[in-house]
């Protein structure tokens, strides 16, 4: 989840100095080591995908995992994962934990903690719903087009 205003927490520069993105066995994680003046942290400990029990688990890790991987590339102003090492970036932090990362230059900033928040509610939401109809869900696959597209030879 992005924000426009700085996190509460002592802020102070740093850069990328090494990443890590990759499976254990058990999860899928993302990992950025940041040099700052005079010490060394990790943006760290935030498991993006394990193995799901229910569809609603997968349907909450896969959202969590893809858009941390997308706010972090955003956030620093990258397009790969690859080209975030060197990178500066702004840091929060609360005691030794950094809890969101900013761009140096833009009020912009990433907390995790946040989007786990904003995801799981996305999760609750969709369990409560009702499910969708499965002729529905195929309509847009399907290969002449969803079924409410105007036709292309429909008059004006």
């Amino acid at each position: 989840m992005e924000q426009n205003h700085q996190p509460q927490g002592e802020v102070s520069n740093a850069r990328i100095a090494a990443t890590q993105l990759g499976f254990d066995g058990a999860a899928m994680f993302g990992t950025l080591q940041l040099q700052a003046q005079g010490f060394g942290v990790g943006f760290s400990g935030h498991v993006l995908h394990v193995e799901a029990q229910t569809q609603e688990q997968a349907d909450y890790q896969t959202s969590f995992g893809m858009d941390y991987i997308a706010q972090v590339l955003r956030i620093v102003g990258v397009q790969h994962w690859e080209s975030l090492k060197g990178q500066p970036v702004r840091i929060a932090r609360e005691g030794n934990q950094v809890i969101a990362i900013g761009n140096l230059i833009e009020e912009i900033w990433f907390e995790p903690r946040k989007l786990g928040e904003q995801a799981q509610e996305k999760a609750e939401l969709q369990a409560a719903a009702p499910p969708v109809p499965l002729a529905w869900q195929g309509l847009a696959r399907h290969p002449a087009g969803p079924a409410f597209a105007p036709s292309p030879d429909a008059a004006d």
